[in-house]
């Protein structure tokens, strides 16, 4: 079993409106939040910028949250029966979706900024999305990164890293 990183950021909808990428971001959420490496949009926290739809998200990483974008499509594409029906609809249109994230798993210590997208050409399937890594950043797997890039309170941030604390001041 792959260990499982904690995801959490913003992403961006782009579609050929504003009304199209609710829907799309409605239908990817419907079946990705369920996968056992999950990727849940808040729909209660969307907005519009520029004609693409914006909210936050949270994910279980397989290793890693990149892979989660980086398999997507193939991972909808395969999903059960019932979702066959959502994914032709995905597959109709043009869209693409960024990721603006910070990732970080203790099994294999990381802790990660990234900006990542993937694009789907309209009447292509799923699993042929193109994955683009846009940034990426680490950071070293400690007490104070924990809690000033991850938001972790301290005793949380301890825990992770076994009840070592550095000399260095958390915010």
């Amino acid at each position: 079993m792959a260990n499982v990183s904690s995801a959490f950021g913003t992403v961006r909808v782009e579609a050929e409106n504003f009304e199209q990428a609710k829907k799309i971001t409605q239908i990817i959420h419907s079946i990705t939040s369920g996968f056992g490496y999950y990727t849940h949009f808040n729909l209660d926290d969307i907005s519009e910028v520029n004609g693409a739809l914006e909210c936050s998200f949270y994910g279980d990483g397989r290793w890693d949250f990149q892979n989660n974008i980086q398999n997507m499509g193939y991972w909808i594409e395969n999903s059960s029966e019932d979702c066959k029906d959502r994914i032709k609809e995905l597959e109709k249109h043009d869209f693409k979706l960024t990721f603006d994230y910070t990732d970080e798993e203790g099994g294999n210590p990381f802790i990660v900024q990234v900006v990542a997208s993937i694009a789907h050409k309209k009447d292509t399937p799923l699993e042929s999305m193109v994955y683009e890594l846009e940034e990426h950043e680490d950071f070293d797997y400690n007490v104070e990164n924990l809690c000033n890039i991850c938001g972790y309170d301290k005793d949380y941030a301890l825990e992770l890293c076994g009840g070592e604390d550095e000399e260095s001041e958390v915010a």
